[in-house]
């Protein structure tokens, strides 16, 4: 915050000794020039570690300085520090340089390089130190123009005038660039967010780690859960199994298959076309009957049978004792087959005739009677 006032102000020369001091001396040079931008013709030129110290009573102080414009940008700027009553000091470094037509040096004059913020009524002092200046290029001082306190006068070497003092709401030069070297603000957010992003890449890294040891595998390729994949085989069979039991409701209807007999090997009976009987047969597979017997059993009427011209026929027939029926290779797979239910073997009843046969008198027949000979069965198309 500024404050502006119009007072009365006193002008110390740079060359006012009883008001400035400097050291080391052999670091200033002090000299006396011509013209009217100059405050009583007299400069004084500092190079790195001068220092130079002001003593004034009053409210608010500047320093005016003459400001050197090279030609070239590879040569050096000075730069100065200030420090009022001790406390942190402020510096100040000239502006860019300026190429003149002419390639010359150029001076700008009673430039105010330092303009004090408000101060208490008082006696106050101001250090000035050279931080970098060359031979060449040196901090030149002219003056002191303060606002001195009510009761205070001027010195002999001093002047008095009457002009607008703009007190600066921080130390710096006033309508100038200036450099403070105070602590750096950029430098301590910056270290806090890069703080702060490294402590979430931290923990980042530690969630993924323990997921991957809980798991076994990493976040990408980590195994299905037990209970979703125990819920997809339970579905799966339970609809297998409701296939199956309705293919359980399905009823089959035996189909009867006749034996052939060849009129060869198993003649027809003596008895007549009503002796002659061939029941039907349910086979699930070949069944052969046993021709191993050799000659015709005893009869329950006393003796062995014994026939004369005529032949004795054996017929023997199997069926399927639970009247089911089973599928043959050349018929299409029934439901209950692609159950599995045809796999489990039936039992099978065997039932042979006596052997024994009748004559037309109804008197058994002689013995002479040939075995039964095997006939492999046969299949329909249905």
């Amino acid at each position: 915050m500024s404050n502006q006032s119009q007072a009365t102000v006193f002008f110390a020369d740079d060359q006012d000794y009883s008001s400035v001091t400097y050291e080391p001396e052999n670091l200033w040079q002090h000299s006396s020039v011509s013209g009217a931008g100059v405050f009583d013709g007299t400069l004084s030129s500092g190079t790195t570690n001068a220092t130079a110290t002001f003593t004034f009573t009053g409210s608010v102080v500047r320093v005016l300085g003459v400001i050197v414009t090279a030609a070239n940008e590879s040569w050096p700027l000075p730069a100065i520090g200030f420090q009022l009553d001790g406390t942190a000091p402020s510096l100040y470094q000239p502006p860019a340089y300026t190429v003149t037509p002419n390639g010359q040096l150029q001076l700008q004059e009673q430039v105010a390089v330092y303009t004090s913020p408000q101060l208490a009524d008082g006696q106050h002092i101001l250090k000035i130190g050279v931080v970098e200046g060359t031979l060449d290029y040196p901090f030149v001082l002219d003056a002191f123009e303060y606002v001195p306190s009510s009761n205070a006068a001027a010195t002999a070497s001093q002047q008095v005038a009457t002009t607008t003092i703009v007190a600066s709401g921080a130390t710096g030069a006033a309508g100038n660039s200036s450099k403070s070297s105070g602590a750096p603000v950029g430098a301590i957010v910056g270290g806090v967010i890069g703080g702060v992003a490294i402590l979430v890449c931290a923990a980042i890294a530690v969630y993924f780690l323990c997921f991957r040891r809980r798991h076994g595998q990493t976040y990408f390729y980590a195994a299905a859960r037990a209970g979703t994949y125990s819920t997809k085989v339970s579905s799966q069979a339970s609809s297998v199994m409701k296939s199956a039991d309705q293919s359980l409701e399905i009823k089959a209807t035996p189909t009867p298959y006749m034996l052939p007999v060849s009129p060869s090997v198993v003649p027809e009976s003596t008895a007549g076309a009503e002796s002659s009987y061939n029941p039907p047969v349910t086979i699930p597979q070949p069944v052969y009957a046993p021709s191993q017997l050799g000659g015709a059993p005893t009869s329950d009427m006393g003796g062995s049978s014994t026939s004369g011209s005529s032949r004795q026929t054996r017929s023997m027939y199997a069926v399927n004792a639970m009247s089911q029926l089973q599928s043959s290779p050349n018929q299409p797979m029934s439901k209950a087959a692609q159950a599995g239910l045809l796999s489990v073997p039936q039992p099978t009843t065997y039932h042979a005739d006596s052997g024994v046969r009748f004559t037309a008198s109804a008197e058994p027949s002689s013995s002479g009677v040939h075995a039964v000979t095997d006939v492999p069965p046969t299949y329909s198309e249905n």
